[in-house]
Formats: structure tokens, C-alpha cells, sequence
């Protein structure tokens, strides 16, 4: 169960990642041999699937890293039945208070992990993404594939959703503003940590961490702040902005920010030849380039962020959002009262992205004009 539920959480970003693998280096192979007349099976196997067998093992190592840094899946799936090392250093450190053997277990994810990123790594130097057409590798039954299983799904917890309406709304609804506030401020931390890569842009031996550094860990993270950042209440809230924005920058750098922010080189090098200052390259050059794309990812990071649980449970001392109180009910067994509030946090999800999109896009228009 666990490994199906990594499988299907990792599949959109392993779809958007081989995309992006077929668009810059094969599709205009793939073009040629659409031409030609090539089966799409002889060209997968016998042209793709080997020119990209080094990039493919890199996706495998980096979802293996996110997988094994993972503590919700374990926690909620398995339990005491599947005990992974994130979860046994929560046990450690939430039960037991074996604060030496948690910290020794943690050092050694922490080593492990930066071993795994030197698989993960891939080149640094400049890229420019090449949109090219593979009708070849095209088909419709994609489409079924991409809208089904969210219908579907959608349709059960609309369903189910309306069925155990009984459950006091008025209860959680200040567990629902502050999802929005946690949210919305990871969302902002991360577009202002994406502006300052941006402006500074980073040495190469830091893109080479950014970019082989699958996500810390959640545990590690949370108890780390506990110590860093005394106090509770709003404190809290502030914790998990600052914790959240920790996970999810290095996921943002590697889907697409490093592409973006590289992109335009060659036009900032031309415009310091010519005497231009920094902050006029910036404003006027680069960030009307990336405005849209910096809004988009930070509306990723404010969708994970609202339905984030994991560093919730460690950082918080009670329910401060609606998915600490979803995983406790679970816990406790009361399925009917949990499943009623899968809806809001999808919709809430959603919603936070759509006002980041939204105002990537007035605001790329306007950078424009």
C-alpha cells in the first residue's frame, strides 16, 4: 500500500519530467523518424529508452530520495506495520525521547541521502528547453489517462462529501484559515527565495546541491526549528512557514527554476557588456521573463503546503490546520468524520494555486505593457 500510494503521489512529476527529457533531447529525433515512417515501439526501444537511460536512472534515484525521506505515507498507511527510518526517528524523539539514538539515525539519512544526490545530479551547464512536436510518441488514450482517475476520485468525495455532511463545519473552520495562512505564507516565502535566486544567481557548486538535493527531512526539520525557534501560538504558524518552505525550494529548483533563471544568460551578459547595472538587469530583463513561472511554482509550494500534515505533527503542540485534525482522526478510527474533510482540503489546495496562477498572470501581463 505504501509503495502504490509513493507510485501515484510521484507520477505527475515523473510525467513532467520524462516530458520535458522527450521535448530537449529526442523530439526532433522523434520528428525525423515520424517521418520516415518508424513504429513508435521500435523507435522507444531502440532510439529513447537508450539515449535516455542516464537521465531516466537520474529520475529514479531523485523519486527514491523524496520516497525514503517520506514520513506521511508510512505514518498513515503502515503505522507500527511498517515502520520506516523517518517515522522510527519520530518514534525516537515523540515516544521514547532516545534523543542520542534519534539524532545518530538522522546523521546517517542525512549522509545517505547526500550519496544518493551524486546519482541524482545532473549536467549544470546552461539549458534551454527545445519544444519540439512528437506526434510519434503522441496518443489519445493519454487524455483517458489524465482525466479519469481525478474524476473519478472527485466524483467519490463529492459523493461522500454530501453523505456525512452532519460533520460540524463550524468546528474546523478556524482549522481552515489557518491552512489558508500557512499556506499562503509558504507560497510567498518561496516566490521571494525564487526572486533571490533569481537576482543572485547561484555559484555552480550550489546549483550542483540544489540540483542533485532531492527534499530534507520532515522530522529533521521539524525538531530542528523546535529548538531553533522557542515559543508557541503564532510562533508555530511561523515554524511550519519557514519548515514547508525548507521542503519544497529544492523540488521547485530542480522541476523547472533552474531551466528559467538560466535561460536568459546570454541576455544578461549582453546587457553587462553594454553598461548595464544589476537591478536594472533584474527589473527590467529577467523578472518580467520569470514572473509567471516564479508565481506558478509558488503556487505548488502553497497546494503542498495546505494539505501538509508531516512537519505539522512534530512542530505544532495541537490542530492548528485541517490536515492535523484529518490524521488524528484516523488515527482514532473515525473514518466517516476523516473522509468528510478530504473535499475541503482538495479544494483548498486548488484554490490556493489558482490565486498564485492568477496573479503570476496579471502580473506578467502588466510586466509587459
Amino acid at each position: 500500500g505504501i509503495i502504490a500510494v509513493h507510485s501515484f503521489l510521484n507520477a505527475g512529476l515523473v510525467a513532467i519530467a520524462s516530458f520535458q527529457l522527450l521535448q530537449a533531447k529526442v523530439g526532433k529525433l522523434a520528428e525525423v523518424a515520424w517521418i520516415e515512417g518508424a513504429s513508435r515501439s521500435r523507435f522507444v526501444f531502440k532510439i529513447a529508452l537508450p539515449y535516455l537511460r542516464n537521465d531516466l536512472a537520474r529520475i529514479f534515484f531523485f523519486v527514491f530520495a523524496i520516497c525514503f525521506t517520506s514520513f506521511a505515507v508510512p505514518l498513515m498507511m503502515g503505522g507500527s506495520r511498517g515502520t520506516t527510518l523517518e517515522v522510527l526517528i519520530y518514534q525516537k524523539i515523540r515516544i521514547s525521547s532516545e534523543w542520542s539514538q534519534a539524532f545518530a539515525m538522522a546523521g546517517a539519512q542525512i549522509l545517505f541521502i547526500l550519496l544518493i544526490s551524486t546519482f541524482v545530479r545532473r549536467q549544470v551547464a546552461h539549458q534551454t528547453l527545445t519544444l519540439s512536436r512528437v506526434p510519434l510518441l503522441s496518443s489519445n488514450f493519454g487524455i483517458f489517462i489524465l482525466v479519469f482517475p481525478p474524476v473519478f476520485i472527485g466524483f467519490c468525495l463529492f459523493k461522500s462529501f454530501f453523505a456525512k455532511l452532519d460533520f460540524h463545519l463550524q468546528e474546523v473552520m478556524g482549522l481552515i484559515l489557518g491552512s489558508y495562512f500557512v499556506a499562503i505564507g509558504s507560497g510567498l516565502c518561496s516566490l521571494a527565495i525564487l526572486f533571490l535566486t533569481a537576482r543572485y544567481r547561484p555559484s555552480l557548486k550550489f546549483r550542483r546541491l540544489l540540483l542533485g538535493f532531492s527534499t530534507p527531512s520532515a522530522v529533521i526539520i521539524g525538531f530542528a526549528l523546535i529548538w531553533l525557534i522557542q515559543g508557541t501560538g503564532w510562533a508555530t504558524y511561523f515554524k511550519l512557514i519557514f519548515g514547508l518552505t525548507l521542503m519544497h525550494f529544492p523540488i521547485l529548483y530542480r522541476l523547472s527554476w533552474d531551466n528559467q533563471i538560466f535561460s536568459v544568460s546570454h541576455q544578461i551578459e549582453t546587457a553587462e557588456i553594454i553598461g548595464a547595472t544589476p537591478h536594472r538587469i533584474f527589473s527590467k530583463i529577467v523578472a518580467p521573463q520569470i514572473l509567471r513561472g516564479a508565481y506558478n511554482l509558488a503556487g505548488l509550494a502553497a497546494l503542498w503546503s495546505f494539505s501538509d500534515f508531516t512537519l505539522a505533527s512534530v512542530v505544532a503542540e495541537k490542530d492548528l490546520t485541517l490536515p492535523q485534525l484529518f490524521s488524528h482522526l484516523t488515527e482514532s478510527y473515525r473514518w466517516e468524520a476523516a473522509e468528510s474533510l478530504i473535499l475541503p482540503m482538495i479544494v483548498g489546495s486548488i484554490l490556493c494555486y489558482i490565486l498564485f496562477s492568477g496573479v503570476g498572470y496579471v502580473a506578467s501581463r502588466s510586466a509587459f505593457r
